[in-house]
């Protein structure tokens, strides 16, 4: 769950100083700051304590998202889909 959304437009210095603040004070939360750059996407992606991480791929930003681990990640049975079996079955 986020607390909020914030949005508005700041100076360099007065966006870095309100990320050094959210860093020092937000303790065990999480932080996430999406601002304009002079990229590619024309964005850059800051993360302080969140689980996604930013990954630069050619200039591309794009979001990882870690894999979840389950306790029935061996239950899935082996072999293809059945729907994938239906359009084999056809051909």
């Amino acid at each position: 769950m986020s607390a909020g959304v914030y949005v508005g437009r700041a100076s360099t210095r007065v966006r870095d100083e309100l990320w050094a603040r959210t860093v020092d004070l937000i303790g065990t939360g999480r932080a996430l700051m999406v601002h304009t750059a002079p990229t590619e996407q024309g964005y850059v992606v800051r993360s302080h304590g969140h689980h996604w991480t930013s990954l630069d791929i050619e200039g591309v930003t794009l979001m990882l998202r870690p894999a979840e681990q389950s306790s029935d990640e061996g239950s899935r049975a082996a072999g293809w889909s059945n729907a994938s079996r239906r359009r084999h079955s056809r051909k």
